[in-house]
């Protein structure tokens, strides 16, 4: 731990990989990208991998390359793979939720507080997509103030692929009996995370042409409407001619991460404007902000919570 904080602190150079122990747990991390001036201040963003193609991709595993180069300089990105994924060759994703005899979850939650206390942040944030989506929601229910930015999240467990649930279970925890409900083992849906006490932001980024949709979102979406406030949840499902299936424009999402850094706070009106100032490219246009009223603002908020309340 003392060896990346200092990599942080001094920052050291962006690739390089370290391994934390927490409790029994060994993290590989790997320092994606460091601030220019970690003497004041600085954003610090955690990401998380999906699931990952074991034949074409070693690991450990990490997400957030696509971001290195336009991060660098701007904030301390910290990339945490999965450990669990060592215990078979077989497994391609176990949600971080860990396994007997490695509590997964706690090291993280652990790391994340040391690594917060030290560096004195101006923003934490938790970012993650496909599989990697369910840790990054679900740290992100026990970091105050932070923003949590998901992409195409599969949250559910017990709502994937049977075949990855069975390796899941019979690797991980091999003592417990089939017919134990996943829910009594680890965090199932990573939404349940949250209560009425959070206070981070989540943006909820989907691809429409996701199969994931009616599976994975709704019942995550369902469960966040009912204790995240207004204010801090964006549910966004866009349309790309570019992308289909399980798939996401990375630029897209970095340009979500950036606006989510360079905003004043981190409410969903101030990310959001920020995000609508942003250069785009080619065929994208910005959104006029002043062409939504007051009144418009407040009756989508009063629609929201109408929907809230039917979804309970």
């Amino acid at each position: 731990m003392h060896k990346l904080l200092g990599h942080i602190r001094s920052g050291g150079s962006r690739g390089t990989l370290f391994h934390v122990a927490y409790q029994d747990v060994i993290l590989p991390v790997r320092v994606m990208a460091t601030h220019r001036n970690n003497k004041e201040p600085a954003p610090l963003i955690f990401f998380y991998h999906g699931a990952i193609k074991r034949d074409s991709r070693d690991i450990p595993a990490f997400e957030g390359t696509f971001a290195m180069e336009e991060l660098e300089g701007k904030a301390n990105v910290v990339s945490i793979a999965d450990p669990a994924l060592s215990l078979s060759s077989t497994l391609r994703t176990t949600w971080y939720a860990g396994a007997e005899g490695m509590d997964v979850p706690n090291a993280i939650r652990s790391m994340i507080a040391d690594l917060t206390a030290e560096l004195g942040p101006s923003r934490v944030m938790s970012i993650g997509g496909s599989t990697g989506g369910h840790p990054a929601l679900y740290q992100a229910a026990f970091m105050p103030n932070a923003v949590a930015i998901l992409c195409n999240p599969i949250g559910h467990i017990s709502r994937y692929s049977s075949g990855h649930i069975k390796d899941f279970r019979s690797t991980c925890w091999p003592t417990v009996k089939a017919e134990e409900p996943l829910e009594n083992i680890v965090c199932d849906n990573a939404a349940t995370a949250f209560s009425k006490d959070s206070s981070s932001t989540v943006i909820f980024l989907s691809n429409a042409r996701d199969p994931h949709l009616v599976r994975q979102a709704a019942p995550l979406q369902r469960t966040l409407t009912r204790v995240v406030d207004v204010d801090r949840l964006m549910l966004a499902s866009e349309f790309f001619s570019s992308h289909t299936g399980h798939s996401y424009p990375a630029q897209k999402w970095l340009q979500w991460i950036k606006a989510a850094i360079s905003s004043p706070t981190t409410s969903i009106e101030d990310i959001g404007s920020r995000y609508e100032r942003m250069p785009r490219g080619a065929g994208q246009h910005t959104v006029d902000r002043h062409a939504f009223s007051a009144n418009d603002l407040t009756m989508a908020k009063k629609l929201y919570e109408y929907q809230s309340q039917v979804n309970q």
